[in-house]
């Protein structure tokens, strides 16, 4: 019998873990967007001395909430079968649903979805991503009363984009209480994709802020 995979956040962040190590890395800065994000600030818990410093950009993060609603429609009959059909939707069908999603100052492209679209269509991946919300609820949970029981107290850098509705850059108030060393930079009119929509911008706010020694 094969046993059941595991997607929860410790064993994701484990992972990280074990690439870290197999690439011989000394205190890296970990950068996380979105989930990456708090798959950072789990391993960053996990293990304070591992990370010299955390960028994270629009982190999913437990302080939120916002999407509770819809991990609860995907894990629900309806929500399974439209994850599974969703590889299956023409490009412009997954362009015109995936506009919301940057701020205003720029629209998606077809080459800007291509990589995205590319991942989804990969055998496995629905069941990974469905494998993955099966656990979110209870691991934002956990993470939650851990960073509420010790802060976090390594150096991070949060850029967010005013525009998000993904992660709405209100809920980085709560978040920021549970970081002790965090400084926070709001991109005007940017939404859920910093690195796509302004990434002159992010790339310059991530190296001013290493060559201040925000990584000591």
């Amino acid at each position: 019998m094969v046993p059941e995979r595991r997607f929860d956040f410790e064993v994701m962040a484990e992972v990280v873990h074990e690439v870290i190590d197999a690439l011989g890395l000394d205190r890296p800065v970990l950068l996380g967007h979105s989930h990456g994000g708090v798959v950072a600030l789990e391993l960053a818990q996990s293990y304070p001395d591992l990370l010299s410093s955390l960028v994270l950009l629009c982190p999913a993060h437990p302080f939120s909430g916002r999407e509770d609603a819809l991990v609860s429609f995907y894990l629900s009959r309806v929500g399974r079968a439209f994850a599974r059909v969703l590889p299956r939707l023409p490009d412009w069908l997954h362009l015109l649903v995936f506009r919301h999603m940057p701020g205003g100052r720029r629209s998606l492209s077809r080459a800007h979805l291509a990589p995205y679209l590319h991942t989804l269509r990969k055998p496995g991946t629905v069941d990974h991503l469905l494998g993955l919300l099966g656990s979110w609820k209870d691991d934002m949970q956990r993470l939650r009363q851990k960073m509420t029981a010790a802060p976090l107290a390594i150096p991070t850098l949060l850029i967010w984009g005013d525009r998000d509705v993904v992660v709405p850059v209100a809920s980085a108030q709560e978040l920021t209480k549970h970081l002790r060393h965090a400084e926070m930079f709001v991109l005007r009119n940017v939404g859920h994709l910093p690195n796509e929509e302004a990434p002159e911008e992010c790339a310059r706010l991530v190296v001013d802020w290493l060559s201040l020694g925000s990584t000591k």
